[in-house]
C-alpha cells in the first residue's frame, strides 16, 4: 500500500466527535489488512496539538485527548501505523521546492506542503486527507488524493 494520511485523516480517525470521523472510519473499514500507514514525529506532533486544541475548545477532556494520544501511538502495534523517519534537511528542501511551485497556482498552506513533501520522501503515492486544501496541494504535486 502506498498511502499516507495527514492529520485531518488522523485524527478524524481517531475522535468520534469530531465532524469526518464518520467519513474516515467508513475509509477504514476498507483496509483488509492493516495500512502500515506512516508516522513522522511531525504527524505525531501535529495530532498531539489538534488533540490538545479540542481540549481547549472543551470539546474532549484532557483526560480523553491523553488517551486519544497514547491510541495513535498503540497504532503502531495494530498496523495501523507504522514508524517513519524523515530526513529532516530533506524534507524542509522538498517542501521548500513545492513551495515555489505548487504555492503560486494552488494557494496552499505551509503545513500542507510539509504532509505532502513527508508523503513524497517515503515514498508515498496516495495522501487521505479531509481537508480541501492538503487535497488540493497533494493533486498539486502529483499525488492522488481521493475525496473521502
Amino acid at each position: 500500500m502506498s498511502d499516507y494520511a495527514d492529520t485531518s485523516f488522523i485524527v478524524s480517525l481517531h475522535v468520534a466527535v469530531d465532524a469526518n470521523h464518520a467519513r474516515a472510519a467508513q475509509f477504514a473499514r476498507g483496509w483488509t489488512a492493516p495500512p502500515h500507514l506512516p508516522l513522522t514525529d511531525y504527524g505525531t506532533y501535529e495530532a498531539t496539538n489538534a488533540l490538545m486544541q479540542l481540549v481547549a475548545r472543551r470539546q474532549l477532556s484532557l483526560a480523553e485527548a491523553s488517551a486519544l494520544v497514547r491510541e495513535i501511538a498503540a497504532g503502531q502495534t495494530t498496523g495501523i501505523f507504522r514508524r517513519a523517519a524523515l530526513d529532516h534537511p530533506a524534507w524542509l528542501r522538498r517542501a521548500h521546492e513545492l513551495a515555489a511551485t505548487i504555492t503560486p497556482v494552488a494557494n496552499v498552506r505551509a503545513l500542507d506542503l510539509l504532509h505532502v513533501a513527508a508523503a513524497q520522501l517515503l515514498g508515498r503515492t496516495r495522501l487521505l486527507t479531509l481537508d480541501v486544501n492538503q487535497r488540493r496541494a497533494a493533486r498539486a504535486a502529483g499525488l492522488t488524493a481521493p475525496e473521502l
